[in-house]
């Protein structure tokens, strides 16, 4: 993993108060996801699992960069 992906990583488990909160971002990421038709969600006791479909965020590039730049503005508070 590199240091960009657990920046990421960091960033997004900070945003997860409890598991209502994890599902309800992990759906969240995977509807803002580029090409993203549909989010699958699957809950049992052992496991909670979120699928999508979409390309998911090039952390390496500008974009992806610019995204954790404003996504690490958000807990700066914190």
């Amino acid at each position: 993993m590199t240091t960009t992906d657990q920046v990421a990583q960091y960033l997004i488990e900070d945003q997860m108060a409890d598991l209502t909160d994890a599902i309800r971002e992990a759906v969240q990421n995977g509807v803002d996801s580029p090409g993203a038709s549909r989010v699958l969600v699957s809950v049992t006791p052992d496991q909670t699992v979120v699928c999508d479909d979409g390309a998911g965020v090039d952390l390496g590039s500008q974009t992806g960069m610019r995204d954790l730049s404003v996504l690490g503005a958000g807990t700066k508070s914190r």
